[in-house]
C-alpha cells in the first residue's frame, strides 16, 4: 500500500522517507528565492566553495556564506555535499517515480 503524498510503500525504510522530506523542504525553500535557487544550481554543478559561487554570481563571498546560513538553517541539513545531491535529483528529476521538475 502506498503512503498518500510519497508514493512509497510502507516496506521502504525510514530512510527514504527523511529522505523525500528533505527533499520537499528543499524544494520549497528554493522556491522561495532565486538567488537561493542560484547557489544550489551551482553546488550540484560543483562550484562548492563561497569565493567560487560569489565570482560566478557576481556577488559577495559574505552575501553567499548568508544564504548558506538561512538556508541550512530552512532546510535543517547543514551539509553542502548532502544539499547538493538532494537538489540534483529534484533538479534533475532523478527521483525514483518523478518525471521532472524543471521551471518553466
Amino acid at each position: 500500500m502506498a503512503l498518500p503524498s510519497t508514493g512509497l510503500s510502507r516496506n521502504q525504510p525510514l530512510e527514504a522517507l527523511l529522505r523525500e522530506a528533505m527533499r520537499e523542504r528543499l524544494r520549497v525553500v528554493a522556491s522561495r528565492g532565486v538567488r537561493k535557487r542560484e547557489i544550489l544550481e551551482c553546488l550540484a554543478a560543483g562550484i562548492t566553495d563561497d569565493q567560487g559561487i560569489a565570482d560566478h554570481l557576481k556577488m559577495a563571498k559574505n552575501t553567499v556564506h548568508q544564504h548558506f546560513s538561512e538556508l541550512f538553517d530552512e532546510v535543517g541539513i547543514h551539509d553542502r555535499v548532502f544539499v547538493a545531491v538532494l537538489w540534483a535529483e529534484l533538479s534533475r528529476g532523478t527521483v525514483s517515480g518523478e518525471t521532472g521538475q524543471g521551471e518553466a
